[in-house]
This record gives structure tokens, C-alpha cells and sequence, in this order.
């Protein structure tokens, strides 16, 4: 529980003191996300949001969390016994998005540091969510990184934003995952 009690004092302390040194622009935005975990290779998709200020020019600092809603999959256990099961995600990330503008149009890369936490369950309800937040520092959380590339194309202060990249987490050695993301995107 302290580890869970560190993880969220950092991320609010980040979220609050990035503002104050932020001298270019902030951006708050949604996003539809799909992950692809390899290992099952089952894709998982999920509604997400995101936080970002502006630290220099071309340089910003970016939080994101997503939750992806449970998906029914058959595996085979050890045993070679067939079993049916259902998985959802919550996973974020925090770090630093280097980027170009072209006018209108902004071409990124990006490099975040965060987890993933894989929990079981069927459906999509307010109690699956806070039931994975409830169960969060289990076994069953990683150390994810995350680098990715996108583009954003803005017309004042809305935008569209669509990036990919590798959603890896480490658990007895690294597990790449494709991650998608999709959605709109407003600059103040």
C-alpha cells in the first residue's frame, strides 16, 4: 500500500508542479486506445485521457491513463486443459513528447515511463474500474515503457491527435505490445 501511496503523491506532485515551469502552451485530450497484447494475441480496446504542458519550445511533458475494457479469450493452462477467462487493462504513462510544427500539422515522438495492471472480470461498469484501482498494487501491475510517434493537426485550439507505439512491460523480461491511440486534442 505505501508503494501505491509514493506512485500517487509523485504523479500528483509532477501534475502540479510541471504547470508552474510550463512556458509554451497546455494540452488536455481524449482518446480511443487499442492495445494489442502479443503474448495472447488478443487486442484490447479502451477510452483513455490525457495531460500535457509545454516545457520549451518543441518540448512538452505528457501524462496519459487509459482503461481497456475486458475481453473473453481461450487459452490453454499447463496442463493442456482448455480454459475460458476475460482480462481487462488499466495502464499509464508520464514523460517527455519532442516535436515539429509544420503549421497546422505537428509531428511527434515520444518516450514515457509508466505501468500497466492486467486485472480479470467481465463487462464494462463503474465497478470493474474502481475495483482494478482498489486491486492496484498487486502482482499483477508491471513497469511499462513506452515509446511512440504521431501526428497532431490543429486548427486554432482544436485538434486531432493519432500515435503508435510500443506499449512494452516488463515481467521476466520484456513483452512488446502494439498501442494505438486516437482522439481529439485541445491546446490552451
Amino acid at each position: 500500500m505505501k508503494k501505491l501511496g509514493l506512485l500517487v503523491s509523485a504523479v500528483l506532485m509532477l501534475l502540479i508542479v510541471t504547470p508552474v515551469f510550463a512556458q509554451e502552451h497546455a494540452d488536455v485530450g481524449v482518446y480511443a486506445d487499442y492495445v494489442n497484447l502479443n503474448q495472447l494475441n488478443q487486442g484490447f480496446w479502451g477510452i483513455g485521457g490525457r495531460v500535457g504542458f509545454g516545457l520549451a519550445p518543441h518540448v512538452s511533458m505528457e501524462a496519459d491513463m487509459a482503461y481497456d475494457f475486458a475481453q473473453s479469450f481461450t487459452g490453454t493452462d499447463n496442463f493442456g486443459f482448455t480454459t475460458n477467462t476475460s482480462m481487462h487493462l488499466l495502464h499509464g504513462t508520464f514523460g517527455p513528447k519532442i516535436y515539429a510544427d509544420f503549421g497546422g500539422l505537428r509531428v511527434f515522438a515520444l518516450a514515457k515511463g509508466g505501468f500497466i495492471h492486467f486485472s480479470g472480470g467481465s463487462g464494462a461498469s463503474l465497478n470493474s474500474f474502481t475495483g482494478v484501482l482498489a486491486n492496484f498494487n498487486s502482482p499483477a501491475t508491471d513497469a511499462v515503457f513506452y515509446p511512440g510517434a504521431g501526428i497532431e493537426i490543429h486548427h486554432g485550439w482544436i485538434g486531432l491527435r493519432a500515435e503508435a507505439g510500443d506499449l512494452m512491460y516488463f515481467a521476466n523480461g520484456a513483452h512488446s505490445n502494439l498501442s494505438i491511440r486516437v482522439g481529439p486534442e485541445f491546446t490552451f
